[in-house]
C-alpha cells in the first residue's frame, strides 16, 4: 500500500495494519530461522507458530474492522 493510500485510512486501521505487518515480519523471520532445522520437532514448532500467528493476526484485524462492517 502506498503512503498516500495509507494516510487516508483511519488511524485505528493504520495501527492495525502496522501491527499485522510486524507480526507477519516476525513470523517470516521465525520461519526462515527454523527452515534449516532437520528435526521433525522443530518443523512442527515452525508450522504451529506460523499458524498461531496467522490466527492472532486474523483475530486482531477482525476486531479492528468489525465496527466498520
Amino acid at each position: 500500500m502506498d503512503v498516500l493510500a495509507r494516510k487516508s485510512l483511519p488511524e485505528r486501521v493504520r495501527h492495525a495494519q502496522a501491527w499485522a505487518e510486524r507480526q507477519l515480519s516476525r513470523a517470516s523471520q521465525l520461519i526462515r530461522s527454523s527452515s534449516v532445522a532437520s528435526t521433525p520437532s522443530l518443523r512442527e514448532i515452525r508450522n504451529q507458530s506460523g499458524y498461531i500467528l496467522s490466527l492472532r493476526i486474523s483475530r486482531y484485524v477482525y476486531t479492528c474492522f468489525s465496527s466498520h462492517i
